[in-house]
């Protein structure tokens, strides 16, 4: 098959088809539940999501910068299911958009994380899964700057669970 240059609207819309064929509503109540969150799951497993969506990934690129961090956004603030968020978060690390990893591109991360209402509001919450989010968010975003979550993780030193300070410093050096 060959690699077709599409829009961001276009590859948001293919990934949100391919997360819905491979919805199993039977997985989206317990998924839901085990993250004890208010946000519908499709109930697609994790390895199911991952392939389906590597796919499209794979058989379809976006034409730039623009287009990628469009594509990002749509994915994020639009998701009406848990695992668009996920496919955000995916499509910011892809190999193919290793390039759109610049400074520029912080305050699309740091939107991402505040809007996920990952870290400033739950800083101090003592939940398991809520200081591992926080962990893995920061994580997420020490692959693009390491450097400032090793500076955020100092200034809330004494507010972040070791939990959360150990996720976020991970793969840090």
């Amino acid at each position: 098959m060959s690699v077709e240059t599409v829009s961001a609207g276009s590859l948001v819309r293919l990934i949100r088809d391919a997360l819905e064929k491979h919805a199993d509503p039977g997985n989206a109540a317990p998924m839901q539940a085990y993250m004890k969150t208010e946000v519908p799951y499709r109930g697609v497993k994790a390895r199911v999501r991952r392939k389906a969506c590597n796919q499209v990934f794979k058989d379809n690129r976006l034409a730039g910068e623009g287009s990628w961090r469009s594509a990002v956004l749509d994915l994020w603030d639009n998701a009406a299911f848990r695992e668009e968020r996920y496919e955000a978060v995916d499509l910011t690390g892809h190999r193919y958009y290793d390039v759109h990893q610049k400074p520029e591109q912080l305050s699309m991360y740091e939107h991402m994380i505040v809007s996920g209402a990952c870290i400033e509001p739950s800083i101090e919450e003592k939940e398991f899964f809520l200081r591992k989010a926080i962990g893995w968010s920061l994580r997420e975003f020490a692959k693009v700057n390491p450097g400032s979550v090793s500076k955020y993780v100092a200034a809330k030193e004494d507010r972040l669970s070791g939990l959360s300070k150990r996720e976020a410093l991970r793969n840090v050096i």
